[in-house]
């Protein structure tokens, strides 16, 4: 089966619209194209996209390593099995197919600091090391380690304010956490 896909928008499934044995169509964004036209000029910014099936838990671990809202599944995981962009399959899958013009590439822009902390959080949280702690307090110090390893700066400032009203819940010593303020 095909799905064939525009690139740079979200995945939309138009397979109600054109039926073909082992075809489907899908655009992926929100894109201005009528689907009962799919042989307008917009059909040479269309790429082929292979469509493997796997099992719902599967799936919703590949979901779960989602870093943003349309992230396509070879982004996944490409980032999963560390594998780069010009990566290629050592034998063919499928039959050849009529090629189409490629779709314009677009420009990569850096990611912002902020999400790269998110995702790493995110990323701990469902991590096997995460998962494999019995206890809380062990898994709150692996939350700790890992905001501290993000940003060691931002997490001593935001430890140093955080105090109870006689009570302090950082500290360098453990003589400054028993004593009472």
């Amino acid at each position: 089966m095909l799905d064939i896909l525009p690139s740079g928008c979200k995945t939309q499934k138009f397979s109600e619209f054109y039926r073909h044995p082992g075809l489907t169509l899908s655009a992926v964004g929100i894109c201005t194209y009528n689907p009962n036209d799919l042989y307008s000029e917009k059909i040479s910014h269309w790429i082929k996209m292979k469509t493997i099936e796997v099992d719902d838990e599967l799936y919703r671990y590949i979901a779960s390593h989602t870093l943003h809202i349309g992230e396509s599944a070879s982004d996944i995981l490409r980032r999963m099995l560390k594998f780069s962009a010009v990566s290629q399959p050592a034998t063919p899958v499928s039959k050849a197919a009529p090629t189409l013009a490629p779709a314009p590439v677009a420009e990569v822009k850096p990611a912002n600091p902020v999400k790269d902390k998110v995702r790493a959080m995110r990323e701990m949280l469902l991590s096997d090391e995460y998962a494999e702690q019995k206890r809380a307090v062990n898994r709150f110090m692996l939350v700790l380690t890992t905001l501290y390893s993000l940003d060691s700066k931002a997490f001593a400032e935001a430890t140093e304010s955080l105090h109870g009203r006689t009570r302090v819940y950082f500290a360098e010593d453990a003589r400054t956490l028993l004593k009472k303020r």
